[in-house]
């Protein structure tokens, strides 16, 4: 067991299932009813390891966030937190499917230290923003310059050199990035074999067409089937 931070809270930032399937589809010539199928796994999934690092966790999707850009629907987001007597707030997307709790845990314990944790994406974003209130200013960080290959460099700027970074990860915008991240090897199983299932569900040859050998043998070795007679 974990101990839980009470001046702590995870702030999942992300649209709703539907509203990405319109936005971010992440599959080609897909149609709206299997793209936001996508959706929700990866929200859900993001959902599942907030929760298993026992920190509590607060989903603001479109529908509760305020503003005209993004960096204010985000600002507004982490003030709404604030507001509910939290000092410090991790802010994810459904978008890192790498994240573990460890990452989590990792980002609360650092923040002990430094006024900001940043996970930074392979693009040059973050896939993960950890910010404590007391250096928190919600109009230089809306002004930032998000969703650009710059800003990491620009959450760095606006830490003014108080800050620290986990591991670099990297997310998933697009078809492309999807695949990529189901051709690897770091995604667990389950997440992986939910994703297949909705990507390539025509396939019938799906687990040798993206895993080593090994592996499709290995997983197709859970199949739900009987016993031979």
């Amino acid at each position: 067991m974990h101990p839980t931070r009470f001046d702590t809270a995870i702030l999942l930032f992300s649209r709703s299932a539907a509203g990405d399937a319109v936005v971010k589809p992440l599959i080609v010539n897909a149609d709206r009813k299997r793209q936001q199928a996508v959706a929700t796994v990866l929200i859900r999934h993001a959902q599942r390891i907030a929760a298993a690092s026992g920190l509590p966790i607060f989903v603001i999707s479109e529908r509760q966030q305020h503003g005209f850009t993004f960096g204010e629907r985000f600002a507004d987001a982490f003030q709404q937190i604030f507001a509910r007597g939290f000092a410090r707030v991790i802010a994810i997307g459904n978008d890192c499917p790498t994240l573990t709790a460890a990452d989590l845990r990792t980002a609360a314990q650092k923040m002990d230290t430094v006024s900001a944790v940043f996970g930074p994406a392979t693009d040059g974003g973050a896939y993960l923003i950890g910010l404590r209130q007391d250096n928190f200013d919600p109009a230089d960080f809306a002004a930032l310059d998000w969703q650009t290959d710059h800003t990491l460099a620009a959450l760095q700027t606006y830490a003014a050199d108080d800050f620290c970074c986990l591991s670099e990860k990297s997310d998933v915008d697009s078809a492309t990035d999807l695949q990529r991240q189901l051709r690897g090897f770091i995604l667990p199983i389950y997440l992986k074999i939910k994703l297949l299932n909705l990507s390539i569900p025509t396939c019938p040859n799906w687990l040798a067409y993206l895993f080593s050998t090994d592996q499709a043998v290995l997983l197709s070795s859970f199949s739900l089937r009987g016993p031979p007679r």
